[in-house]
């Protein structure tokens, strides 16, 4: 009897909502490895479960620091993009993570308008959990892979750009084809609703 096909789309949700209210980039990532166990299994999340990002965070934050003096005034929105594993002879070597930038983004669309207008040079953010995450994905069965290359490394590279994004106006994480999702917002007092400001 074949297994009930993932439930992607339910997974995608819960990593949403977990990012956008996490106390700390370890502490969301923990909260998605005990979700994940429910659709994924245990033999395959728990040892990605132990990763430590917040001590990616403390890596990556200088880096995104020293990009974020180039950004022009006009960028209002961080694009921290994520693209298919670099690979030697088949075996992924690390994760594709950068940092752009765009002027805007609708968060209805979930699509980036174009590319970022904002690419600078050296903007590789190198991750040793979404590189963990990565070669699990070698490892997963062919009906957990997607959820793997999809969710999971969505959710970790979200986790990780809201902890490094050092209090910029909107943060999204955009996937290689363009399929973006707003992962943090500082809503203006001049935009937020009567009810949130008394």
């Amino acid at each position: 009897m074949n297994a009930a096909p993932l439930e992607l789309t339910v997974l995608f949700d819960d990593v949403l909502s977990v990012v956008r209210s996490a106390r700390s980039a370890t502490l969301g990532w923990r909260s998605l490895c005990v979700r994940a166990r429910r659709t994924l299994g245990t033999p395959l999340v728990a040892p990605l479960s132990e990763l430590d990002l917040d001590a990616d965070v403390d890596a990556l934050t200088p880096i995104v620091r020293r990009l974020l003096r180039e950004k022009p005034a006009a960028i209002g929105t961080l694009v921290f993009e994520l693209f298919e594993p670099a690979a030697v002879d088949g075996e992924p070597v690390f994760a594709g993570f950068r940092l752009a930038g765009a002027r805007a983004f609708d968060a209805r669309s979930r699509w980036l308008a174009g590319p970022p207008e904002w690419q600078p040079a050296d903007a590789h953010l190198p991750s040793h959990a979404l590189d963990a995450i990565v070669f699990a994905e070698t490892t997963a069965r062919r009906a957990q892979k997607a959820a793997v290359s999809h969710a999971l490394r969505f959710g970790a590279a979200a986790l990780l750009a809201r902890g490094v994004s050092l209090g910029e106006a909107r943060v999204v994480v955009a996937f290689e084809q363009g399929e973006a999702y707003e992962v943090a917002r500082r809503v203006d007092i001049r935009e937020a609703p009567p009810a949130a400001l008394g």
